[in-house]
């Protein structure tokens, strides 16, 4: 069974979305906003789930003015994940893939910071 586009959220699920702003009092948990990087066409999203970590790739369409599902991973491990998101880049011109590492490494510091 194909699971639902990476945009769409459950509405049963008690996790605060990047989208809610009805409460803005309550405290941020850790990895609440996504981690997103571009490179061409491709969008890829890393989000921390509460059982795994998922790793999204979107395309753009230029006909349809809007991104389109590629593939989603799902990884049990944080660093699993981030190695994953940072094989995908490989392709790309170096210093794109150490700006791209290095805030990764700010966004998961910043994410731990918060829990404390």
């Amino acid at each position: 069974m194909a699971s639902p586009p990476f945009s769409r959220r459950d509405r049963n699920d008690p996790r605060p979305h990047a989208t809610d702003t009805a409460d803005s009092s309550r405290p941020t948990p850790p990895f609440a906003t996504p981690f997103a990087c571009q490179h061409g066409t491709t969008l890829l999203l890393l989000e921390a789930g509460p059982v795994s970590w998922t790793l999204a790739e979107l395309r753009f369409d230029d006909c349809a003015c809007s991104y389109g599902e590629v593939r989603r991973s799902h990884y049990a491990w944080p660093r699993e994940a981030a190695g994953a998101l940072l094989g995908r880049l490989v392709a790309a011109d170096p210093p794109q893939l150490q700006e791209t590492a290095e805030r990764l490494a700010r966004w998961a510091a910043d994410a731990e910071a918060s829990a404390r």
